[in-house]
């Protein structure tokens, strides 16, 4: 009977390996799905499309960018199983996934008194105030 320590290992070879070959199935029907977009319209101006184009482009589309995330994230895991392969912690008792937010150039301190919302300029450190906020 193998051990636990045998058995955790196992576990995440299999879902590293899992997750690496959805993450292939996945960016395979992220392709797909982005060249029927561009057989709807994509690349196309949207006055010479017909509405039925329109709609199933914009469909398309959305599901394209929710496949590609979905691939992203099994890349993400299977990278993440493959570090407690290669370097295996003495404590296990798992691994601990996380998500945070991509800093997107805009950030904005909530609940605040007096919140200020900052657009930074992408490369530089300078930031201008965004029109309608408030100065602390």
């Amino acid at each position: 009977m193998p051990s636990l320590l045998e058995l955790y290992d196992s576990t995440c070879q299999f879902l590293q390996n899992a997750y690496a070959n959805s993450t292939k199935l996945l960016a395979v029907a992220t392709s797909i799905l982005l060249e029927r977009a561009v057989d709807e319209g994509l690349g196309r101006h949207a006055g010479a499309l017909v509405h039925s184009q329109l709609e199933a482009y914009t469909k398309l589309a959305y599901a394209t960018g929710v496949v590609g995330i979905a691939s992203q994230v099994a890349a993400k895991l299977s990278v993440a199983f493959l570090f407690e392969r290669l370097a295996p912690r003495r404590n296990k008792k798992g691994i601990t996934i996380s998500c945070h937010p991509l800093d997107s150039g805009v950030s904005s301190l909530s609940s605040a008194p007096h919140s200020r919302v900052v657009l930074k300029s992408l490369g530089t450190r300078h930031a201008r105030p965004v029109a309608g906020s408030t100065s602390l």
